[in-house]
């Protein structure tokens, strides 16, 4: 266990919350000298904190722990599949209709627009096949490319996310993978891991900022459902 790994991960739930440690201490029940020490990397939480944290800030204690927060519903390892066939408007992929379907591949731009709009677009310029058994609401499903590399390497730069534009509610995003979208920045992928007080957003790599968004701005665009790599 490494204490000042865990002492970093905490003063970040701190930060995202917008307390000071001696009212982040008070929350939690716990004197300040102790959350202190923590902080520092001198010493480990007790269960009774991790749970306390939990508890209060519904933030992991697999993440405090050991930085990574493994969701039930998909294993990390195999997110990102086996390369895919990138077809054009007019191609055609056959034998793959029966276990795979084809999405359409969307700019940043156009996926914002989508959202906003709420609907769906008729066509696209290029195609992605992804598996059926993937998705929960194929018809409400598009693909994005990712252009950063803050999720790596569950997420690789320029792979395609099959993204759920259907389901935007933190309440059902704790511990996915959602696509925000953050002013000056575009679409990005992050874990949602906090929802109360405020949406609080991670990225895979730790040396990228929480972002951190008043509940009645949710910049949620979609889950992220899968992901493949281009050929």
């Amino acid at each position: 266990m490494d204490k000042q790994a865990i002492g970093n991960r905490l003063k970040t739930v701190i930060r995202s919350q917008h307390l000071t440690q001696k009212e982040f201490s008070r929350r939690v029940g716990f004197s300040d000298k102790y959350i202190s020490d923590i902080v520092r990397g001198r010493t480990k939480p007790s269960i009774a904190l991790l749970l306390r944290i939990k508890s209060v800030f519904n933030v992991s204690i697999e993440w405090l722990v050991s930085g990574v927060d493994i969701s039930p519903e998909r294993p990390l390892v195999g997110f990102v599949a086996e390369p895919t066939v990138i077809y054009e408007a007019s191609g055609e992929a056959t034998g793959l209709e029966d276990r795979k379907i084809s999405l359409p591949l969307l700019s940043e731009g156009e996926v914002l627009r989508v959202c906003s709009e709420k609907g769906y677009p008729a066509k696209a310029e290029e195609y992605f096949w992804f598996y059926k058994g993937w998705l929960s609401h194929p018809d409400k499903t598009v693909c994005v490319e990712v252009k950063e590399a803050g999720m790596e390497p569950l997420l690789k730069e320029g792979s395609v996310v099959a993204l759920n534009i259907g389901i935007r509610d933190p309440a059902v995003l704790m511990g996915k993978i959602c696509a925000i979208q953050v002013e000056g920045t575009g679409v990005c992928f992050r874990w949602l891991k906090a929802r109360e007080p405020y949406l609080v957003f991670v990225a895979q790599q730790e040396d990228y900022p929480v972002l951190c968004f008043p509940v009645e701005k949710n910049p949620i665009l979609g889950r992220a459902e899968g992901a493949c790599i281009r050929l």
